[in-house]
């Protein structure tokens, strides 16, 4: 019977001491982390095993430069559709009264109210293919935005981005910060942070 000798192990990162020692009799190992952890760090480290260290930084080099070329694009139609939405300022506003309102006031309410559809899901859809979902920064930052500044959208649509992004920079350096073997989402922060200054704004719009 034909014996195959593997030239590497890929364990998983629960892969205790012992079995790991064991495994290091048969082939050379790597314990990886599936869903955390730096990927190209872990495939330098199987490459290094495996003599392919130069084959993999150029990999690693043509993603790169394929990740720029993807985030140039992205922000090229990020600020497209944030210049539309900072343009419609004085047109959000007035959506902000009674349809019947704004129509008085010459304002085409359907096709406005595409436009800024199209302009919001462009800029959803940008942060999202970025960063990727975050729960609750859409819901509590425009909360807190509004609480801060008042219903204009001139200065609410700033304040906005500044207090999501805010809010993700602190819940990302929580994460970063605590002595956990497995870095915790940056999403379960946010909604820890959030959730709770939802509920009082729920609570309060009730009472």
């Amino acid at each position: 019977m034909l014996e195959l000798q593997p030239d590497l192990i890929i364990a998983t990162e629960d892969t205790t001491p012992e079995v790991k020692e064991q495994l290091e009799k048969i082939a050379p190992t790597v314990v990886v982390s599936f869903g955390n952890g730096d990927v190209f760090k872990q495939l330098r480290d199987v490459a290094a095993v495996l003599g392919k260290d130069k084959e993999a930084e150029q990999w690693i080099a043509s993603l790169d430069k394929k990740a720029e070329e993807g985030r140039k694009k992205l922000a090229g139609k990020f600020k497209k559709n944030e210049t539309v939405t900072i343009y419609m300022t004085n047109v959000m506003n007035v959506l902000n009264l009674r349809d019947q309102t704004a129509s008085g006031l010459g304002t085409p309410i359907e096709r406005e109210r595409i436009l800024l559809l199209a302009a919001a899901v462009g800029l959803a859809s940008s942060s999202v293919s970025v960063s990727g979902g975050i729960g609750f920064v859409g819901l509590v930052a425009p909360h807190l935005a509004r609480k801060l500044v008042g219903p204009k959208h001139k200065m609410l649509l700033v304040t906005c981005a500044l207090a999501g992004a805010l809010l993700v920079l602190v819940a990302d350096t929580i994460t970063r910060s605590l002595p956990l073997q497995k870095e915790i989402p940056t999403g379960l922060i946010v909604a820890i942070i959030g959730a709770p200054y939802f509920l009082y704004l729920r609570g309060r719009s009730k009472g």
